[in-house]
């Protein structure tokens, strides 16, 4: 064995000083997405709530609109084994566990606490371990013991047959007063760090801090080259966009894109008294507009012949800060947008 994997066996082993809970489920790595374009996908849902693919065409119909973002839940059925969460075109069947709590994956706590300078692999056991808990009782207890030997206490909480909202509190434990054996998991790493965390909402609106059970890391799209992958679109493949025009702004700005013969494209930009041009590139690539602006590149795709929807993207420049949510932690930087015919 490397001494790497010793370190991290050593680590993990750390883990195992709490109580040991018997897991009456397997809590996997990560959700298995499904795109709702698939053409059983109704049949899928309805397998997962306990209904029937009629309970769930219009739920598909409605995720399948282009640029939906919407993030929702389809409860199960009486009876139905799982939850179907959706989050624009993409979906998940959460199971349920003999109790009735979901059965969420390590990547969904994830997407809420993120702890720095440990291994993965320490954190996903951890994860693992709480999750457990949440699936047997509704309520999972973590602890993580901070350097100056005091503690950190995430309780994850959730609800009877509930699965798309994962709810957590955290406060701190005084090292006189911790005592592993009432937590799923400890860490207890000199590696340790720092953590964050990622709640719904602003932090002072009273409510308790929760994160939608898909997380938005997982949702991003594939990149085909320098441009956001967009579902191909048969009425965005035909249509002959020479000569047309599309608006867009917002926050003050107010833009007009120009599509020429040529495949030459200019953006007039006005932000109050000012008005700049940029000149790009466009073209149709298997049933999506690609726009190439300067160091921008847009994705889209019609939706009816009056709007154009789809998605951004501009590389991040050496030293450029990230900044949450819009930027992927990929090196870029992506949105969402929608143009109006002018």
């Amino acid at each position: 064995m490397s001494s790497i994997a010793k370190s991290l066996a050593a680590t993990l082993l750390s883990l195992t000083a709490a109580t040991v809970f018997a897991e009456p489920v397997t809590i996997a790595d990560a959700y298995e997405l499904h795109d709702v374009a698939d053409a059983d996908a109704a049949d899928a849902m309805a397998r997962c709530i306990g209904g029937s693919a009629g309970d769930t065409r219009d739920f598909v119909a409605a995720r399948s609109k282009p640029g939906d973002g919407t993030k929702v839940e389809l409860k199960a059925r009486k009876g139905g084994a799982g939850a179907v969460v959706a989050a624009g075109p993409f979906w998940t069947c959460v199971a349920f566990s003999p109790e009735g709590f979901p059965v969420w994956p390590v990547e969904a706590l994830a997407g809420a606490i993120n702890v720095r300078g440990i291994e993965p692999a320490v954190q996903a056991e951890w994860s693992r371990k709480v999750l457990a808990q949440v699936a047997r009782e509704g309520e999972g207890r973590g602890l993580i013991i901070l350097k100056g030997g005091d503690g950190l206490q995430f309780s994850v909480i959730t609800e009877p047959r509930q699965a798309s909202l994962l709810h957590y509190t955290s406060h701190q434990v005084p090292k006189e007063d911790i005592d592993r054996s009432r937590f799923a998991a400890v860490i207890d790493d000199p590696s340790f760090s720092g953590l964050s965390t990622t709640r719904m909402g602003a932090a002072n609106d009273g409510s308790l801090p929760a994160v939608f059970a898909l997380p938005d890391a997982r949702l991003r799209k594939p990149v085909d080259g320098e441009y956001v992958h967009e579902r191909p679109d048969d009425l965005t493949g035909r249509f002959d966009f020479t000569g047309t025009r599309w608006q867009f702004g917002g926050k003050g700005l107010d833009a007009v894109l120009e599509l020429q013969a040529d495949g030459q494209a200019v953006e007039t930009r006005k932000t109050g008294n000012q008005s700049r041009n940029t000149s790009g590139t466009w073209r149709v690539e298997s049933g999506v507009l690609h726009i190439a602006l300067g160091a921008v590149r847009f994705s889209l795709v019609l939706d009816g012949d009056k709007a154009l929807t789809g998605d951004g993207r501009r590389k991040l420049m050496p030293g450029e800060p990230t900044i949450a949510p819009a930027h992927t932690g990929e090196g870029d930087f992506r949105w969402t947008l929608t143009l109006k015919r002018a």
